[in-house]
């Protein structure tokens, strides 16, 4: 299994492909605490942009991983 096709980035994109524009910007806000991303892969690079999108965590409590909010570590 190839690190793109794990379960939790294909819900990912599926799940960010269905959002409007205006649901796409306000996931950057969230996610990078600014209103638009670099422009291209060299900005990207200079500016040390990422995305690390973890898979769900194991619960030692037994909590349903369904019931857990997403966090944003900026």
């Amino acid at each position: 299994m190839t690190a793109e096709s794990h379960p939790h980035l294909e819900y990912f994109w599926q799940a960010l492909h269905g959002f409007s524009e205006s649901d796409k910007r306000r996931f950057i806000n969230f996610a990078w605490g600014q209103e638009s991303l670099p422009a291209d892969d060299a900005e990207f690079d200079r500016t040390r942009t990422r995305l690390l999108i973890k898979p769900p965590p194991i619960t030692a409590t037994g909590q349903p991983q369904d019931a857990l909010l997403p966090k944003a570590d900026t």
